[in-house]
């Protein structure tokens, strides 16, 4: 279902007002927590003096792609929400454009997508898993590199997008490497981070 645009809008503020200690929750406490008790209930399964059931196995790999989805979707969509959100209070003359990161966004977030879903009704089953494993391995490795590279791509944009809002200037990297740092480090970077962001969201000149 397409989201209007005041849907979108709606979205974006609530990620750049939210506090560090939400941003922290959401993206990693939270799937972190689930990840944690499918891994518990897998393991606890396994030192049973019996071999571990099918129910266990196929619950973890049902239930993890859940997990998946969850963090990619509030990560992007706090990527995407700062670039989106910042970008309007960059001087017009000076604003980015934006194209090569929406696809750089919309790749990766399609590929973790169908990941999730191969990892959750492919490999369940060990006959498919060992029928498409390999096949499915050499396929995947070009595609792999390529979603990284877009996520990098789109680490540096958010970096980029956050001090070119911040210093009203054009920007090279050496002036926003420590935003790039903090984005990729984001579970301490996020606590530095969003309060800025809350700053420019709401105080920097359209």
């Amino acid at each position: 279902m397409r989201l209007h645009k005041t849907e979108l809008t709606t979205m974006i503020s609530k990620f750049l007002n939210a506090k560090h200690w939400q941003i922290f929750l959401l993206i990693f406490i939270i799937p972190g927590i689930l990840y944690a008790i499918l891994m518990f209930n897998l393991f606890s399964e396994a030192l049973k003096p019996k071999q571990i059931g099918l129910e266990a196995f196929e619950l973890f790999f049902n239930l993890f792609p859940v997990v998946i989805i969850f963090y990619s979707f509030i990560l992007y969509g706090w990527y995407w929400s700062v670039v989106k959100g910042l970008t309007p209070k960059i001087n017009s003359a000076i604003r980015p454009q934006l194209k090569w990161f929406n696809l750089s966004l919309l790749f990766p977030a399609i590929y973790t997508t169908v990941l999730a879903i191969l990892i959750g009704f492919i490999f369940p089953s060990i006959v498919g898993f060992a029928a498409t494993s390999l096949s499915i391995i050499l396929i995947l490795i070009p595609i792999h590199f390529l979603a990284i590279a877009g996520i990098f791509y789109c680490m540096y944009v958010v970096a980029k997008v956050i001090k070119m809002a911040e210093l009203q200037r054009e920007v090279n990297f050496g002036d926003f490497i420590g935003e790039f740092a903090c984005i990729w480090i984001l579970p301490i970077g996020i606590w530095f981070l969003q309060p800025k962001i809350n700053e420019l969201y709401n105080h920097a000149s359209q």
